[in-house]
């Protein structure tokens, strides 16, 4: 099977070089401003990538995100893959964008593939081959993958390339001294019961559609579901945590460690023959248990950041304001603490993806596009059905806003961000709930929020250059 792989790929791979090296590698220029010189974001489906990347420049922005996959079977097997029609469809797109000016931003991703019975309550996030064989092969196919789209990214004119996004646990390599908090859940099942019984306090606002699995069919019964979700999730952590293990902690700092030299040698890899700024696309939960920062160009992450607690009665705008500014301070905060740790101060910032839902409460888990969220105060839980919120698109707005004030006070070292997701094409609206409307005659005002980002300071706090 590894031996059919590698034929195969590397015959794509060849015939794909033959077929794009007529150009010749572009020159980037190197990154010195000290305001957030990339803005932009992720297309949902555009027609015309010719019209897509004009109509970001029309509304204010420069920068185009496209988006590699490779696949994946099982969550915890060693089958990846990929597809030779999707490597041309992207170098296409980036050709497109990149003929317009503006610059291009390609992230790795992998998809699992939820109609796999093992996958059932997983997400890419939790991608883990089992064994030590297992990962072996695994990272032996992702560094082909990684090596393939840098020697094309270096071609075409890529400025930013990031070898990943979102794969928590296989890029969480720092050494630990206690299971983190999301581990421990999922490996205690009384807790995962736990919390699932006090959503399900609140049934009756609760559908079948509700109780919904990607890739496959509804629940119809809540304890059907609760079992099911437990039994899968107590499985994945059973593998990571080593729970039948003696020294279990022991065996994770191992792998950690092992699973650390990998992503360096990937990392060196890419840079034999990429020449432009490489990064990695880290969750906003866990860009803190990366450890190898160091042999990358930006911290990048996926900033999903909840910025305020549920509170039962309605912000007016002035408190809503101040707690979501509060919020991105705190956030910040941490990000800096954790850079002066690790001994990187002066490491610049791409925040990878960010993006709101329309919805009055998205700032209160940003992640949550649909389905349902248990909101938590010290008094009170508040079951919430996503589809039925009201719609209140001046809390993203200010989300937004917000954290411009927040790196501008701080100067903070935001080299980028690019926002999930972005359309010029207004029937999209209902289908993609974090989707923004770019329209240049009737530009939102979270458009508008985002194209300050590029615009230099009137006065310098002071000077620094985020790419020492």
């Amino acid at each position: 099977m590894r031996s059919n792989f590698i034929l195969i790929n590397i015959f794509i791979f060849t015939i794909l070089t033959v077929v794009f090296s007529c150009k010749e590698p572009i020159k980037k220029a190197p990154i010195s401003n000290t305001y957030t010189k990339y803005v932009g974001g992720i297309q949902i489906n555009e027609a015309s990538q010719t019209e897509w990347a004009k109509t970001l420049k029309d509304c204010g922005m420069n920068l185009a995100q496209v988006t590699a996959y490779a696949k994946q079977g099982d969550w915890d097997s060693d089958h990846l893959w990929w597809e030779d029609s999707d490597t041309t469809h992207v170098i296409n797109e980036i050709r497109a964008i990149r003929a317009e000016g503006v610059h291009v931003m390609l992230v790795l991703r992998v998809a699992l593939q939820h109609n796999h019975q093992k996958n059932k309550f997983k997400w890419h996030g939790m991608i883990f081959p089992k064994d030590d064989s297992l990962r072996k092969e695994w990272f032996y196919r992702y560094s082909y993958f990684v090596e393939m789209w840098s020697k094309i990214c270096e071609r075409e004119g890529v400025e930013i390339f990031a070898i990943g996004s979102e794969m928590n646990a296989l890029t969480a390599t720092e050494e630990i001294e206690e299971l983190p908090y999301l581990l421990e859940y999922f490996s205690n099942e009384n807790k995962q019961r736990n919390y699932l019984s006090r959503v399900f306090k609140h049934k009756s606002n609760l559908t079948e559609e509700n109780l919904w699995v990607r890739g496959f069919e509804n629940y119809n019964s809540e304890e059907e579901y609760i079992q099911d979700k437990i039994m899968e999730q107590k499985k994945w952590a059973d593998v990571i945590c080593h729970t039948d293990a003696k020294y279990p902690i022991s065996l994770m700092n191992e792998e950690r460690a092992q699973l650390n030299q990998y992503w360096k040698n990937i990392i060196a890899r890419a840079r034999k023959e990429f020449t432009g700024q490489i990064t990695l696309a880290a969750n906003f939960d866990n860009y803190h248990e990366v450890d190898f920062w160091d042999s990358l160009d930006c911290i990048g992450i996926n900033a999903y950041f909840p910025l305020r607690k549920f509170r039962k009665n309605a912000f007016n705008s002035k408190d809503l304001d101040l707690s979501l500014a509060e919020g991105w301070t705190e956030v910040i905060e941490n990000i800096e603490s954790f850079k002066r740790k690790k001994g990187f101060e002066s490491k610049p910032i791409f925040f990878t993806e960010i993006g709101y839902t329309p919805k009055k409460g998205a700032t209160i888990v940003p992640w949550q596009g649909d389905g349902f969220s248990l909101l938590s105060n010290d008094l009170i839980d508040t079951l919430v059905v996503w589809k039925n919120v009201e719609v209140h698109p001046t809390e993203r707005t200010m989300a937004i806003k917000a954290l411009h004030q927040v790196v501008r006070e701080n100067d903070f070292p935001l080299l980028g961000l690019s926002y999930w997701k972005l359309t010029s094409h207004d029937y999209h609206r209902g289908h993609e709930p974090f989707m923004l409307h770019l329209d240049p005659k009737q530009p939102d005002s979270s458009i508008t929020a985002l194209a300050e980002f590029m615009k230099q300071p009137a006065t310098s706090l002071k000077t620094k250059n985020i790419t020492e």
